[in-house]
């Protein structure tokens, strides 16, 4: 029978993290490493500076979880996953890398534990909503090859983080061996739900991240021009307007239209995941505040 650890890298990301904890620790033990990788130690940063880490800490000290964290700073996030290898338990048969914003269905997540045992790789679409949790990103964004699940045994080792990636002791990549991909598990209605693009916070630092990095690649002033006009004409209803903001740009995505396709938002009509489903009153509001501070720092 398959035993599963979950793999997540952790920084100044506390909107989903309780959600996100709450459920997996209920399925395997969870192993986090925390900190900065370069690019914020220059910005001054030696750990998390928002409620990531007391989130953190009150899921390890319940005595029902298996929860394990290591602090610390390092050059990438390579370096950060790698960080993680020494925590895994020997009887681990796979690892599930899970990011702080991003959550499953119980049912689907408990339908894929039951199927660990006959496949080596396991991967998935997204749905990553956008400004909020009524809208959801299409394009690239939406069939992008999420991986996120690999077999794990005693010498296997992470190899990248950006895709996740886990040799086996040969140095071959799990997703090259029995892979169930992403067209399989979308085909089963398996979804990962990204909360990447909600909150305003989020993803003006999400954006300040990319565009440093590769200022070449991304839209410039995304976040005041893109992002912030349509998430506040969303709350003023102005969905004609937002149509024309999103044609202007091929989408909604912080990334140049000809470095992808277009990435028009669409409806979401299901229903988010119930350990998300139980916090949007309060996601709700926290969204609004910080909308209302960014709109308030723009004009002033």
């Amino acid at each position: 029978m398959s035993k599963v650890c979950f793999c997540m890298l952790a920084f100044n990301s506390d909107w989903v993290l309780s959600p996100v904890l709450d459920l997996v620790q209920q399925y395997g033990p969870v192993v986090i490493a925390e900190g900065p990788v370069k690019y914020w130690q220059d910005q001054g940063y030696t750990t998390s500076t928002d409620k990531t880490n007391a989130i953190i800490e009150a899921h390890r000290l319940d005595p029902s979880t298996d929860i394990q964290v290591i602090h610390g700073q390092w050059p990438e996030k390579d370096e950060m996953q790698r960080a993680l290898e020494s925590m895994i338990p020997d009887d681990t048969t796979h690892v599930w890398i899970v990011d702080a914003d991003e959550t499953y269905k119980r049912d689907a997540l408990e339908g894929m534990l039951c199927a660990l045992d006959t496949c080596d790789a396991v991967s998935f679409k997204a749905r990553s909503f956008w400004a909020g949790f009524r809208k959801w990103i299409g394009g690239f964004e939406a069939e992008y090859e999420v991986q996120r699940v690999m077999r794990w045994y005693p010498g296997a080792t992470f190899e990248t983080h950006r895709p996740p990636t886990v040799l086996s002791k040969d140095g071959k990549p799990f997703q090259d061996m029995l892979h169930i991909d992403s067209a399989m598990t979308s085909y089963g209605g398996l979804f990962m739900y990204h909360y990447s693009y909600v909150f305003p916070r989020q993803v003006k630092m999400k954006a300040q991240y990319y565009h440093d990095r590769d200022p070449n690649g991304t839209i410039p002033h995304w976040f005041e021009n893109v992002y912030l006009p349509w998430a506040s004409g969303a709350r003023a209803d102005l969905w004609g307007e937002l149509y024309r903001l999103e044609q202007r740009h091929q989408g909604v995505h912080n990334w140049r239209p000809e470095r992808r396709n277009a990435t028009f938002t669409n409806w979401f009509e299901g229903r988010h995941p119930a350990n998300i489903e139980a916090a949007i009153p309060q996601l709700q509001a926290r969204f609004d505040a910080e909308l209302a501070e960014c709109l308030k720092e723009i004009q002033g």
